[in-house]
């Protein structure tokens, strides 16, 4: 998943604008969101610290300490940190599945060429209410 997909994910999620996470504004609440949303850019989409903090205006080592922070607040089972990464979870789309054979490779000369079968196809799971 790209970053901006997971920094507008998280936006929708708890229905605040991209404006607010990106401003100055040291909120307990809005300060915890971005902290959450920094923790998962850094975990769930391989990005350094400088990445992170570049994306979302901020130096390196505060990114560093909302990630720490974050992940001793689920340690904790805190209430608020928990809504906050389940909301996020719960606006993710569910994951594609790929059925049907392997890919299939072929020798042509000295030349290793890849034959998708014509029976793979992308599925994506129900989701019931």
């Amino acid at each position: 998943m790209k970053h901006m997909e997971i920094f507008k994910r998280c936006c929708a999620a708890w229905n605040t604008s991209e404006e607010e996470i990106l401003s100055w504004v040291k909120k307990r609440k809005l300060a915890r969101k971005r902290q959450v949303l920094a923790w998962k850019l850094y975990q769930l989409n391989y990005m350094s610290y400088p990445a992170v903090g570049r994306l979302l205006g901020r130096h390196h080592t505060t990114i560093m300490h909302a990630v720490e922070v974050v992940d001793a607040l689920i340690e904790q089972r805190d209430p608020y940190i928990l809504s906050l990464v389940n909301a996020v979870r719960d606006h993710e789309p569910p994951p594609e599945r790929t059925v049907g054979p392997d890919f299939l490779f072929i020798h042509v000369g000295r030349k290793e060429r890849a034959i998708v079968p014509p029976l793979v196809r992308t599925i994506t799971p129900r989701v019931y209410v």
